[in-house]
C-alpha cells in the first residue's frame, strides 16, 4: 500500500489538503488551524511517506506564487497609497530581521550549534526558503535545510502564539492608523431639520463619515447631494454610524422615530452586484449615476465589509453596492452594474497568466551579492511584486487586472493548501529524524528564541510607531512571510489592515533575509 501511494504523489497531496482543511476545523480552544492544517497533516504524512515530497517541488512554488500574486493585486493600490505614511513600519520591519541576525553568532556558540546549522534555523524561525536555499548553496552542504526544517514549525507555530496573545491583549487604533467604517455599524435613521443648513457643511460629510440618502421637502423625497440645502421642516435620512449620526444631527435638527423607508418613498433601496467589467477601477463620482438614473449609491459591501460610499469610491467586480432609486429606475440600474451571479465566475485568463507569467519572469532576474554570490527573488517574491504594481495600475485597456472578490479568495486558498501540504509533506522525514535529537533539541528552543524576539520587537515597533493591532497581525504574517499565519491573522480579523500589512513587508523582507544570509557566514 505504502509503495502505490509513494507512487502517486498528486494523490497524497490531494489527500493530504482534504484531510488537513478537515483538522483546520476543528477547533483548539479559541483556535483554529485553519489552512494550517495542511501543514501540520503533510509532516506526518511525509514521514510515513518520505519520497513523495520532493516530486511535488512544482506544486510548492506554484501555489505560494499564487497565493501572492492574489495577494499583491488586492492590496496594490492601498500599498502604493499609503506607503509614505507606512514606510516607518517597513523600515522597522529590516531592523528587526537584521537584529535577531546579530544574535545568530551568540546563540550558535552558547548552544554549541555549528554555524551553517545556527543558519538555517535562522531562515527557519523566519521561514525564509529562499534564504535557506542560498545558505546550502555557500556552505556547500544540507546543514542549513536541516536547521531550516527543525525551526520552520516553531517560527509558524510561535508567530500564531504571538497573535493570540496579542488578540488578547489589544491597543485602541491610533489616529496614524484610524479603523475603517466596518460592517454592522451602518444604519439609516430618519431626522428631521429645525435649522437651516447645506449638506456639504454637516459634520462627517467632506469626511465620508456620514451621508445624507434621501431628503424630503414639502412632502416629496428625492436623492439629496452636497450642494442642496436643508430647510426647517425637512425630514432627512442619513446613514452612518451612531457616533457620527449624532454629530450630524446636532447640526440641524433632531432625530426622530419615523420609519427611514416612509421618509424615503417613493425611493427605494436594493444590493446589487457589480459584474459589468467595465465599471471595473471606476470612481462612482465619474459615472453621472444622478444624471443618467437619478440613482445614487449609499454603501459598498467588500470582502464581508461595508462601508460608506463616497464620489472617490473605486469600484471592483464582486462589490456589492446599496443603490437608492426609484421602482420604474431599478431593472435599468441593474443592468447597468451588471447584477449577475454567473459574472461573479468568469476569471479573465487572459490577465492571470500574463500576470504570473510577469511575476516568474521576474523572480528569475539574478542579483549579485558581495563575495561572488548571488540570489533571485524567487517566482513568490517575483508575483508578488507584479501583483502589487498590477493592483495599483487596475487595468490596462480592457483587461482588469484584479479578478471579483469571489475568485480570488477561492484561487488564494487553494494556492495556500497547495504550498503548505507540499511543505509539510517535504518537510515530514527530516523533522522526524531530527526533532528529538540534541540538535534537534538545541535547534528548536534557539528558534523559539528567535521568534519570539522577532514578534516582540516588532509588535513594540509597532505600537510605538502608532500602528493598529489589525496590521501588525498582517505585519507579524509578513516579517515571516508565512500565508498560513496570514491565515489564522485573517480568522482573528477580517479588517482590510491585516492584509496590507502582510503586503507591505512580505517582499520587502524577502529580499532582506537573502541579502542577510553571506553576512552570517
Amino acid at each position: 500500500m505504502l509503495a502505490l501511494l509513494n507512487d502517486q504523489p498528486i494523490l497524497v497531496l490531494m489527500a493530504t489538503v482534504a484531510l488537513g482543511a478537515a483538522v483546520g476545523t476543528i477547533p483548539l480552544g479559541k483556535i483554529r488551524l485553519g489552512a494550517s492544517g495542511a501543514l501540520f497533516v503533510g509532516l506526518l504524512v511525509g514521514a510515513v511517506l518520505p519520497d513523495v515530497g520532493d516530486r511535488l517541488a512544482l506544486f510548492q512554488s506554484f501555489g505560494l506564487a499564487l497565493f501572492a500574486y492574489l495577494i499583491g493585486l488586492g492590496a496594490g493600490k492601498v500599498f502604493f497609497r499609503d506607503l509614505r505614511r507606512n514606510l516607518p513600519l517597513m523600515l522597522a520591519a529590516v531592523v528587526v530581521v537584521i537584529l535577531t541576525a546579530f544574535t545568530v553568532h551568540p546563540l550558535a556558540a552558547l548552544l554549541n550549534l555549528d554555524l551553517p546549522t545556527a543558519i538555517g534555523v535562522w531562515t527557519g524561525s523566519l521561514t525564509a526558503t529562499p534564504a535557506m536555499a542560498l545558505a546550502n548553496q555557500l556552505t556547500g552542504g544540507q546543514a542549513p535545510a536541516v536547521g531550516y526544517g527543525l525551526s520552520y514549525l516553531v517560527g509558524v507555530v510561535g508567530t500564531i502564539i504571538a497573535i493570540t496573545l496579542l488578540a488578547a491583549r489589544p491597543w485602541s487604533s491610533s489616529p496614524r492608523d484610524p479603523a475603517p467604517v466596518t460592517d454592522g455599524k451602518l444604519r439609516f435613521t430618519a431626522a428631521a431639520a429645525t435649522s437651516a443648513l447645506a449638506v456639504r457643511e454637516i459634520p462627517g460629510i467632506s469626511e465620508g463619515l456620514v451621508r445624507v440618502v434621501a431628503l424630503r421637502h414639502g412632502g416629496v423625497a428625492r436623492i439629496a447631494g452636497s450642494a442642496d440645502r436643508i430647510e426647517p421642516g425637512d425630514e432627512v435620512v442619513l446613514d452612518g454610524t451612531e457616533k457620527n449620526i449624532d454629530a450630524a444631527v446636532q447640526a440641524f435638527g433632531r432625530r426622530t422615530d419615523a420609519d427611514p423607508a416612509r421618509v424615503m418613498n417613493p425611493l427605494q433601496t436594493s444590493m446589487v452586484i457589480v459584474t459589468a467589467r467595465a465599471l471595473a477601477d471606476r470612481r462612482l463620482g465619474t459615472l453621472s449615476l444622478r444624471e443618467r438614473f437619478g440613482t445614487d449609491v449609499a454603501r459598498l459591501r467588500r470582502d464581508d465589509v461595508e462601508s460608506l460610499a463616497t464620489p472617490q469610491t473605486e469600484l471592483k467586480v464582486g462589490d456589492r453596492v446599496l443603490i437608492v432609486t426609484t421602482a420604474p429606475r431599478m431593472e435599468a440600474v441593474r443592468d447597468f452594474f451588471g447584477n449577475s451571479t454567473r459574472g461573479l465566475s468568469n476569471l479573465d485568463w487572459i490577465s492571470l497568466g500574463t500576470g504570473m507569467a510577469l511575476g516568474y519572469l521576474l523572480g528569475m532576474v539574478t542579483i549579485p551579492l558581495p563575495g561572488g554570490a548571488s540570489f533571485s527573488l524567487g517566482p513568490a517574491a517575483g508575483c508578488i511584486l507584479v501583483g502589487l504594481a498590477l493592483g495599483a495600475i487596475g487595468r490596462t485597456g480592457p483587461t482588469v487586472w484584479e479578478p471579483s472578490t469571489e475568485i480570488a479568495l477561492t484561487l488564494r486558498q487553494f494556492g495556500l493548501m497547495l504550498f503548505l501540504g507540499v511543505v509539510g509533506l517535504a518537510a515530514g522525514p527530516a523533522f522526524i529524524e531530527t526533532v528529538f535529537t540534541r540538535v534537534g533539541g538545541l535547534a528548536i528552543l534557539m528558534s523559539a528564541v528567535l521568534t519570539a524576539l522577532t514578534a516582540a520587537l516588532l509588535i513594540a515597533a509597532a505600537r510605538l510607531l502608532g500602528q493598529s493591532v489589525d496590521r501588525t497581525y498582517g505585519a507579524l504574517a509578513g516579517i515571516t512571510g508565512q500565508p498560513a499565519i496570514l491565515d489564522y491573522a485573517l480568522s482573528r480579523s477580517t479588517d482590510a489592515r491585516v492584509t496590507e500589512g502582510y503586503a507591505q513587508l512580505f517582499a520587502l523582507i524577502m529580499v532582506v533575509k537573502i541579502a542577510t544570509v553571506p553576512f552570517l557566514l
